[in-house]
């Protein structure tokens, strides 16, 4: 329990304690002031209308810092009278911006054309879907079908898994 938490927080000398859920940020946050841990942090990554009861106003007063995700989720809690917004910190989900960019785009399209024997010049439809019947991937071959008619090469990908069956 807590008094057990706070003895491993002690043993360990922790300078720090992360918490990340509100299980944890009551248990550990509570652990971490009887450890004495000089900082406490807590991150929170949903939106959520806080809840100004007392156990999540002992929470939020306890943290050093408050870190969150995006600036929706620090705005709704600096609105909160009972959260000193000067501890609130945004710290965005990493994205490494390569992966979208024109350049790599083409990268993958030219691999993944290699891969499947399409050519460059190729119009591609991609169907992703759960297969069934409702979701339409019988639709999609007909205008396939009409692009090779006029001499456009064209294929259909198909990706996805269904029951076997076209109901």
């Amino acid at each position: 329990g807590l008094l057990d938490l706070a003895r491993r927080f002690r043993s360990h000398c922790a300078d720090a304690v992360l918490l990340n859920k509100w299980r944890e940020y009551w248990l550990g946050g509570m652990a971490a002031w009887v450890a004495g841990v000089p900082r406490t942090v807590i991150a929170l990554g949903l939106r959520v209308e806080p809840r100004g009861d007392l156990k999540r106003r002992i929470i939020f007063r306890r943290a050093d810092r408050i870190v969150v995700n995006a600036d929706e989720i620090a705005a709704a809690l600096r609105e909160q009278p009972w959260i000193d917004a000067g501890r609130i910190r945004v710290v965005h989900n990493g994205v490494d911006l390569w992966e979208f960019s024109p350049e790599r785009r083409a990268e993958l399209r030219s691999e993944w054309r290699e891969k499947l024997d399409i050519p460059e010049d190729a119009f591609c439809i991609l169907n992703v879907a759960h297969n069934f019947r409702r979701k339409g991937v019988w639709e999609a071959i007909g205008p396939v079908h009409d692009l090779k008619e006029v001499g456009q090469d064209a294929c259909l990908l198909v990706a996805g898994r269904g029951t076997g069956t076209w109901q």
